[in-house]
C-alpha cells in the first residue's frame, strides 16, 4: 500500500483528496494547520439577529484595524494571518485548517489558451479536470457573451441574482468593440449554492463581506471534513510543514507546542498555498525561489447611475459579492487580458465606519444609495502587477517587494476610453483615478512548471508534486482558483499513473 502525504487543507489540497480518497491501495495522510477559527469566527445561527451579529464581528476588526475604507472581507470578524512585505505592506497567508476559501469572494472562472500562453500545457489538458472541480462545487454561469470566450459549459448553476444597475450595464457591454479593446461581459462564475432548493441556497441577506450564515458560498473545509469523517485519510498530522528530505521521503512537521513529527511517504503533493508552498519547496531544495511570487494589482472606482429604476428591481436583498464580470480583450499583440468584477455598494461599507446607533437612520439611504453607486474592480496580469522576493532572513524567510505596479499602459490606453465605454445611458465614472489596493490574494509562482526545479507534471523529483498556484509560470488577470484546483488534480491524477 502506498503511503501518501498531502500538505495543506484549502482548495488544491481538497482537489488532491478528491483524488485519493476512494483509492483503497493508498494510504493517506493529511498533514495541516492545527488552527481553526476561533469562536466569534464560526458561523453563526441562521436566526441569531443580524446587526448584533454584524456589530460584533465590526468591533472585532476595529479594535485591531481602526477605520478603513474599503473595510476588510473576513469571517464573522476573523482574518487570516497577514504577513510584511518590505517596502509594501502586508499581504494574507492561510495559516488555518480549510484554507483562504473561509474568506474569500468565490470567484471561479477557467483560464482560455490566451491566458496560458506561456505555460507548459494547455486549455486542453485542464478540461477533464475543470469539468471535474466544476461539479465538485458547482458554478454559477449563463449562455451570455463571457461563455464565447471562457468556454465554460460547466458553469451551469442558475446565476446569482445581480442588482438592476450592475444588470443594466452588463446586458450593455456584454459585447463592445472599442477603440484598443473589446469588451465581453456576463453573469457573475461563483461557487455559490443558487438552486433555490437546496438548504444552503443563497438568501441575498447582503452580509457576504461578513461572512456567509446559509453557506452558500463555498467552502473546502466542509469537504475535507467530510472526506475525514468517511474514513478517506487514515491520519491527520496537525503542524507547519517546515522540510521534506526528498532523497529519504520524508516530511518535518513543527508541532504548536514546538515538538516536531516525521511522516514517511511514497508520494507527497504540496498543497499549502502559495507563499507557505515557496517556503516549504525553498527550505526543501535549499535554493532560492526561481522567480517572484506574483500578484495582481487591483484598480478599483465607483460607477454611478442615473437612470430608471422599475420598482419590482428595488428589492431589499441583494448578494454582496460579485454581480457581474467583464473582460477587456486588448487588440495589441501580446497585450494581456484586463478582468473587471462589478459589485454592490454593501451596508457593511458604511456599518463599519459608522456607530451602531446611526445605523437605522442610515438603512434607508443605503438602500437607495445602492441603485445608485456601486463598484468596479479592474485586475491586471501579473506583468504589470507586483511581485514580492522571498528570501530567508535571520527568523525565517522575508518578502521585499521585488516590482512595482506598472500601470502606464492602463492610464494611457486603457482608462479613458474604459471610462467613456462605462459613462453612457445613466452611468457616469467620475474622472479620478482608481484606487490601488495592497494585494488581491491572488499570489502565484515561485517554482514555476516548465522551470528549473518543476516539470510540467508539478514533479520536484523522487515522488514530490508541487500542487497549488506556486508552480504558476504567471499570473494572469483572471481569479486563479479554479485553475489552481484543477491542475493540481491533473497533477495528481498524473502522479498515481506514474
Amino acid at each position: 500500500m502506498r503511503r501518501i502525504a498531502v500538505i495543506g487543507s484549502g482548495a488544491t489540497a481538497l482537489a488532491v483528496l478528491d483524488v485519493l480518497v476512494d483509492r483503497t491501495d493508498l494510504n493517506v495522510s493529511l498533514i495541516r494547520p492545527d488552527r481553526r477559527l476561533s469562536s466569534h469566527g464560526a458561523k453563526p445561527a441562521a436566526g441569531e439577529p443580524a446587526d448584533e451579529l454584524i456589530a460584533a464581528a465590526i468591533g472585532a476588526l476595529r479594535r485591531e484595524l481602526g477605520l478603513k475604507f474599503p473595510p476588510p472581507k473576513s469571517h464573522f470578524g476573523v482574518m487570516p494571518e497577514r504577513i510584511d512585505v518590505k517596502g509594501w505592506g502586508k499581504i494574507w497567508r492561510s495559516n488555518l485548517h480549510g484554507g483562504l476559501t473561509q474568506f474569500w469572494g468565490g470567484s471561479m472562472v477557467p483560464f482560455t489558451d490566451r491566458e496560458l500562453a506561456a505555460w507548459p500545457i494547455t486549455r486542453a489538458d485542464l478540461e477533464a479536470d475543470y469539468q471535474a472541480i466544476a461539479e465538485r462545487v458547482g458554478i454559477t454561469g449563463a449562455d451570455d457573451a463571457l461563455r464565447g470566450y471562457l468556454q465554460d459549459r460547466f458553469a451551469d448553476l442558475p446565476p446569482v441574482k445581480a442588482i438592476a444597475p450592475i444588470e443594466l450595464l452588463i446586458g450593455r457591454l456584454s459585447h463592445v468593440k472599442s477603440n484598443g479593446f473589446d469588451i465581453i461581459g456576463g453573469v457573475p462564475r461563483v461557487a455559490v449554492e443558487t438552486r433555490g432548493e437546496r438548504d444552503n441556497a443563497c438568501a441575498y441577506l447582503g452580509e457576504c463581506m461578513m461572512g456567509c450564515r446559509q453557506g452558500a458560498v463555498f467552502n473546502a473545509l466542509g469537504a475535507i471534513e467530510l472526506h475525514r469523517a468517511k474514513g478517506g485519510m487514515a491520519e491527520e498530522c496537525c503542524g507547519f510543514a517546515e522540510h521534506i528530505d526528498i532523497d529519504k521521503k520524508t516530511v518535518t512537521i513543527r508541532r504548536e507546542d514546538g515538538s516536531y513529527d516525521h511522516v514517511q511517504y511514497d508520494l507527497v503533493f504540496i498543497c499549502a498555498s502559495c507563499v507557505h508552498s515557496v517556503e516549504l519547496t525553498m527550505n526543501s531544495l535549499e535554493t532560492e525561489p526561481e522567480t517572484p511570487i506574483s500578484d495582481n494589482l487591483i484598480l478599483s472606482f465607483p460607477v454611478l447611475y442615473g437612470g430608471r429604476i422599475a420598482a419590482e428591481s428595488r428589492s431589499e436583498r441583494f448578494f454582496a459579492l460579485t454581480n457581474g464580470k467583464l473582460m477587456l480583450l486588448p487588440h495589441a499583440a501580446g497585450a494581456t487580458p484586463i478582468f473587471i468584477q462589478l459589485y454592490p455598494n454593501p451596508d457593511y461599507f458604511w456599518q463599519y465606519n459608522f456607530p451602531r446607533w446611526s445605523w437605522s437612520m442610515l438603512h434607508g439611504l443605503a438602500r437607495t444609495g445602492r441603485n445608485r453607486l456601486f463598484f468596479a474592480r479592474a485586475y491586471l496580469a501579473s506583468g504589470h502587477s507586483q511581485r514580492y522576493r522571498m528570501t530567508k532572513g535571520t527568523d525565517g524567510v522575508e518578502l521585499t517587494l521585488d516590482q512595482e505596479p506598472d500601470t502606464t499602459r492602463f492610464f494611457d490606453h486603457i482608462w479613458p476610453q474604459l471610462r467613456q465605454n462605462f459613462s453612457a445611458a445613466g452611468f457616469w465614472v467620475p474622472p479620478v483615478p482608481p484606487l490601488k489596493a495592497k494585494t488581491s490574494s491572488h499570489y502565484s509562482g515561485g517554482f514555476p512548471m516548465g522551470g528549473r526545479w518543476v516539470g510540467k507534471d508539478g514533479a520536484l523529483g523522487n515522488g514530490a508534486f508541487l500542487c497549488d498556484s506556486a508552480n504558476f509560470p504567471d499570473c494572469p488577470a483572471l481569479s486563479h482558483t479554479f485553475t489552481a484546483m484543477a491542475n493540481a488534480r491533473r497533477i495528481a491524477r498524473l502522479a498515481l499513473l506514474g
